[in-house]
């Protein structure tokens, strides 16, 4: 639950309609609604492009979708745990664009990153770090991320692109991703009373220690 917002998860169909119901009765209870118009389902798994019956909700069917954007992100419909970051880099360019245009080319490049980092990037990496991003995921926003670097120094070679984020002080974009993760996990592990810590404590900690394991560091050593 978020402010308005309810998600509901379920193993089933079945399943699902009945928490639906339920839900149904105890809102009437409260004299509160649900909007149908801004409700939807999706599938996730490997029949989630099966055609399936309707869910219903006072007796009027609830639409089946592909796509839905859930406190920021945009959950797809897949085989697997997915997120669309199409709207995440169109968002990236836009302030990036805007910032290149106000400072323009005559600024310290040191001050443009800088903004760049505070303004941009979290737009661009907003929620990732609670996800597991696939290879092609990493692919996908490294150009962007990188294309500040480009426009500032000139060059499109990644060798060269990967010096100058190690001399400016920014980390590549994997391992900008991998130290958000770390520190994530790192909250949940000590939030004894968050409802996410049984999450990752069944989950997460595993994909805690392979990004650890991958570096042969500590997560005391990163954050600190």
């Amino acid at each position: 639950m978020n402010a308005d917002d309810l998600l509901l998860m379920s193993i089933s169909i079945t399943d699902l309609q009945a928490m639906i119901s339920i839900c149904k009765s105890e809102l009437d209870w409260l004299d509160m609604t649900i909007n149908i118009k801004k409700s939807m389902c999706m599938r996730i798994g490997k029949r989630f492009n099966v055609a399936t019956s309707d869910i219903h909700l006072d007796r009027k069917p609830i639409n089946w979708c592909s796509e839905i954007r859930y406190l920021g992100l945009f959950i797809v419909a897949a085989t697997t745990f997915k997120c669309n970051l199409h709207n995440a880099k169109i968002n990236f360019f836009r302030s990036l664009n805007g910032i290149l245009g106000k400072v323009g080319s005559a600024s310290p490049v040191g001050l443009t990153l800088s903004l760049v980092s505070t303004n941009c990037n979290p737009i661009l990496l907003y929620g990732l770090e609670s996800i597991i991003l696939s290879k092609s995921n990493i692919s996908s926003i490294t150009y962007p991320y990188n294309s500040a670097f480009m426009k500032l120094f000139g060059s499109f070679d990644k060798c060269v692109i990967t010096l100058c984020q190690y001399y400016s002080g920014h980390l590549p974009l994997n391992y900008l991703v991998d130290l958000r993760a770390l520190k994530f996990y790192d909250k949940l592990s000590v939030s004894d009373f968050n409802p996410a810590n049984i999450l990752y404590r069944w989950f997460g900690c595993r994909e805690h220690n392979e990004i650890a394991e991958k570096y042969s560091i500590t997560t005391s050593d990163l954050i600190g």
